[in-house]
Parts: structure tokens; C-alpha cells; sequence
């Protein structure tokens, strides 16, 4: 086998539609090494420190170390870059190396292996080694889908962001206002309000800051019933985007699916549509249920009917 068979061969088995046993093993890694990430901060573990959980480090940072140089090996097979940047292996693995994941990968691993190589304990690094958890976005596609949920309402994320920025000041100002002579102590300052504004708007409350005069406790509860207002926007935001994009995605399945009869595709359409499945988050049910509509339109059909183009309903162009 010559070595570019081998390094197709391995991008395939590297590839995140591959849900194979190679990409199962790197979740495991990261679970295994997140969870001793985790367990160093128990007390009464520390004796294993320099024993156990150091070698279970070693062995974690060695197996992502090789995965970090074959990801950035094979990515000259990235089907996606090749057509961006043509047959130039330099570039394409430049701006894989430049790619958030490729940068989540490297942090990971180069933080460690300076402090071996500096002689300091690497594993205080406990904040950057836990960041492997990002590491699962590329294995789980599900994740991805939370993330292109997020993007497109990056906007609205972030209009709902300044809007709380802004009621914090208008509450820690008016309650400032209110309760300076009553609590001299606590509200000192706006600022110094807005440690109040910003839990009592989240509707956490810690109860460590609290208004005693009567116009103080009348702000106190038109802030909450804002805040639970305020808190339910963004979640209803992203339900609402969450339920449109997985609209989108089993309409797409759809088309996709929808040329003829699944049981009269090849092995290699039927590849094809759930390598499609996996890429859009489908799970299998739906997906069955999706083949099973289509199945029951085509079987409507007298044979020998051709398809229709169009809507009958509202004369739209079916692709």
C-alpha cells in the first residue's frame, strides 16, 4: 500500500462521519483524561498525583499528540480545501492548522509538553487540559449543530447581552439611589449595585446584598420580574432556532432521499444518504420515518406514473 492509500485510508477512518472505532477510542481519551482532570482536585487523591494521574496524562497527551499530526497530515484529503486551494499541501495544512478545532487541539497538547520540558508541574494546567472537552465537537455532530444554532442567532444573542448590561445599570443605579443612606456599607457605589442588579436580574438571589427600605424591596421586585422575562428571551430564542434548523435539516434529508424508492438505491447511494444523516443530526428514527413517508408516496403512485414537478396544492417547483 503506497503512502498516499494509507493517509486517504487514515482520513477516512479520522473523519467525523466515520463513526468507526478509531473516532470512538478519541472520545473515550478525552473522557478518561478529563474525568483525572477532575479527580485531581478531590481531596485525598493527591497522593496519586505524581503516580497514576500523572501517567494516565502522559499516555492521554501522547495519544493527542498523534492525533494533532495526523489530523494535519491528512488534511491535504479534505475534499472541501482541495477545492479552495487546489493541489498546494502547504496551504491547506496551513489553514487547517489556523482552524479553531486545530487550535483547540493544539492548546491541549502544548501547554503540557512545555512544562515538561521546563521541569514544572504540568499538571496544575488543569483549566487548559479540561478544554479537551471541545475536542468532542468534531466526534459528536450534534455539538456542531449547537453551534451553528449559536452563530446564526449571534445577533440576537448578543442584543439580549446589551440589554441586560443596560437594566443592571438602570437598576443598580436606581437602587443605589434608594438604599446609599439606609446601607452605606453596601451600596457604596453604582458599580458596587450591580453585583445586586446582575443576581437578582439572573432571578439567583444569593441574598448576600439586600434592599431593606420599602422603594428598595419595589425595585428589587420589578428587577425580578424582568430578570425572569429577560431569562426566558434567550431560551425561547434558541428553542425557536433550534426547531427551525431541524426543520431545515430533515427537509434537506428529504430531498436528498426522495429520487426513487430506497430499497432500489445502491450501497453506495444508501452510504451516501446516511454519511448525510449523520452530517445534518438526524437521528435514526427520524430519518426512518422520513424514508418510510417517501416510501408511502412512491407506493401511491400507479406504476408507471411519472413523478410530479409540481405542487399541486400551491404550484411550487419540486426539486
Amino acid at each position: 500500500m503506497t503512502v498516499t492509500a494509507i493517509r486517504k485510508r487514515l482520513y477516512a477512518l479520522l473523519d467525523p462521519l466515520h463513526s468507526g472505532a478509531l473516532n470512538s477510542a478519541i472520545i473515550v481519551v478525552i473522557l478518561i483524561s478529563s474525568a483525572s482532570v477532575i479527580l485531581e482536585t478531590v481531596p485525598g487523591f493527591e497522593r496519586f498525583q505524581d503516580t497514576v494521574f500523572l501517567q494516565i496524562e502522559v499516555i492521554c497527551l501522547s495519544i493527542f499528540a498523534l492525533e494533532y499530526i495526523a489530523r494535519l497530515w491528512v488534511a491535504v484529503d479534505n475534499p472541501a480545501l482541495r477545492r479552495q486551494y487546489g493541489d498546494d499541501p502547504f496551504r491547506i495544512r496551513l489553514h487547517y492548522a489556523l482552524s479553531p478545532i486545530a487550535i483547540v487541539d493544539l492548546i491541549t497538547i502544548l501547554p503540557p509538553v512545555l512544562a515538561i520540558a521546563g521541569d514544572t508541574n504540568f499538571l496544575a494546567l488543569w483549566l487548559l487540559r479540561l478544554l479537551r472537552l471541545l475536542k468532542l465537537t468534531r466526534s459528536l455532530p450534534f455539538l456542531t449543530l449547537l453551534g451553528e444554532v449559536l452563530k446564526a442567532e449571534a445577533r440576537s444573542f448578543a442584543a439580549a447581552l446589551f440589554l441586560l448590561i443596560i437594566l443592571s445599570l438602570f437598576s443598580a443605579a436606581a437602587m443605589y439611589t434608594v438604599e446609599r443612606h439606609a446601607q452605606p456599607e453596601v451600596f457604596t457605589s453604582i458599580p458596587a449595585a450591580m453585583w445586586w442588579a446582575l443576581v437578582t436580574l439572573a432571578t439567583v438571589g444569593y441574598g448576600d446584598v439586600t434592599p431593606i427600605t420599602t422603594a428598595g424591596q419595589f425595585i428589587a421586585a420589578v428587577t425580578i420580574i424582568i430578570g425572569v422575562g429577560f431569562v426566558a428571551l434567550p431560551a425561547g430564542m434558541l428553542a425557536s432556532r433550534f426547531s427551525e434548523e431541524l426543520t431545515k435539516r430533515r427537509e434537506d434529508f428529504r430531498r436528498a432521499a426522495d429520487k426513487r424508492p430506497y430499497a432500489s438505491l445502491s450501497e453506495e447511494e444508501k452510504e451516501a444518504l446516511e454519511e448525510l444523516r449523520i452530517e445534518l443530526c438526524l437521528s435514526r428514527d427520524d430519518a426512518r420515518r422520513i424514508l418510510s413517508e417517501i416510501e408511502r408516496s412512491h407506493s401511491r403512485l400507479p406504476l408507471g406514473t411519472p413523478r410530479p414537478t409540481h405542487c399541486p396544492h400551491c404550484g411550487e417547483y419540486l426539486d
